[in-house]
């Protein structure tokens, strides 16, 4: 199974792939994301969600490294995303 890192780039959801375990988990238990897990859990700041890291494990990224917009058919592995 493939994970991806998403991240904006100009506006543009972008997806980077996490190529080994040790890079997923450098990027989930960094003090940075955990800091912010804290903020979001102990001291109720909902706001601090947008800056947690953001994966996703299902979905292919455009040829570009997009994924905002994606319409490509179901049977081509990659979900499709409106605006």
């Amino acid at each position: 199974m493939s994970s991806f890192k998403i991240y904006y780039s100009n506006g543009i959801k972008m997806m980077q792939e996490v190529k080994t375990k040790e890079e997923y988990l450098e990027l989930r238990n960094s003090p940075q994301q955990q800091r912010h897990i804290k903020e979001v859990r102990e001291e109720g700041r909902e706001e601090q969600k947008r800056y947690l890291v953001q994966m996703n494990y299902s979905c292919l990224p455009n040829p570009d490294g997009s994924l905002k917009g994606s319409h490509n058919a179901p049977d081509d592995h990659r979900c499709q995303h409106g605006e």
